[in-house]
């Protein structure tokens, strides 16, 4: 249990590291070699990347000790524990007799399942509540990766005074899309199972859509030999690896590079 709970908290750093690389990358190169911009300028392709960063710590919420269930305190608790009996209920209903309960890298782990439909859901509710959702989704996202510094206290008023503060200011600004709030979203939550899947337990990231030796949720990772552990220094090497490619990606975005 220790080596799951360390495994948990390590990775959290480089789910938030992969996160901002993948949205400093994105709207630096990906989108504009595609012809594309994102919608308002500078301020949201930054909101956008903070969201995709933050979302990335957010399939660890089936976990009672990870950053997404300590954020906001007894709130985000109660998110883990309605996570967990989900996870529990869809592996029944989709799972084979083969396919063990479990909470942990369960529902939350799966792409098909959990991801895609968070990014959908988002984007519905957008349509309806645009700018209290992207507030919403932008507070959960501050308070997530502040928790990786810092208390519950700290984590759960900064993600609130920033959701808030966003919110107000898109009353007399438009913000982004809701689809490209929902791609954020989700694109983070993606991310973790990727992230997962290159650790030696891996993750049932195709769940329940793809059948193995009966199992519909199946763990899937790389040959052994190229997985890692957390905490060493294939981890440490991966997470540096990130952090220059978010600021290469940041320093031509501002012309620096």
């Amino acid at each position: 249990m220790g080596n799951l709970i360390e495994e948990v908290l390590m990775l959290g750093r480089g789910h938030a590291a992969s996160g901002m690389a993948a949205g400093a990358a994105c709207s630096s190169w990906a989108l504009p070699a595609a012809g594309l911009e994102v919608p308002g300028g500078v301020w949201t392709t930054a909101l956008l990347g903070v969201i995709l960063a933050g979302w990335s710590l957010a399939p660890d919420i089936d976990h009672d000790c990870a950053t997404a269930t300590t954020a906001f305190g007894p709130v985000s608790r109660a998110g883990n524990g309605l996570a967990t009996r989900i996870s529990y209920a869809v592996i029944k209903l989709t799972g084979t007799r083969r396919d063990e309960p479990r909470g942990h890298r369960g529902w939350t782990h799966s792409i098909p399942a959990f991801a895609v439909p968070i990014g959908i859901l988002i984007w519905l509710l957008g349509q309806r509540w645009s700018s209290i959702t992207t507030a919403v989704v932008f507070a959960m996202s501050v308070g997530m990766l502040v928790r990786l510094a810092a208390k519950p206290i700290a984590s759960s008023t900064a993600g609130v005074t920033a959701g808030l503060a966003l919110w107000l200011f898109l009353q007399h600004q438009a913000g982004p899309h809701p689809a490209l709030v929902g791609a954020a979203a989700g694109l983070g939550c993606a991310l973790h199972v990727w992230g997962d899947w290159i650790t030696r337990q891996g993750v049932p990231m195709l769940a329940p859509l793809v059948k193995i030796k009966g199992k519909r949720w199946w763990n899937f990772r790389p040959p052994l030999a190229l997985t890692f552990r957390a905490g060493s220094k294939v981890e440490t090497v991966l997470i540096v690896g990130f952090w220059v490619v978010t600021a290469f990606a940041l320093g031509h975005a501002g012309g620096i590079v």
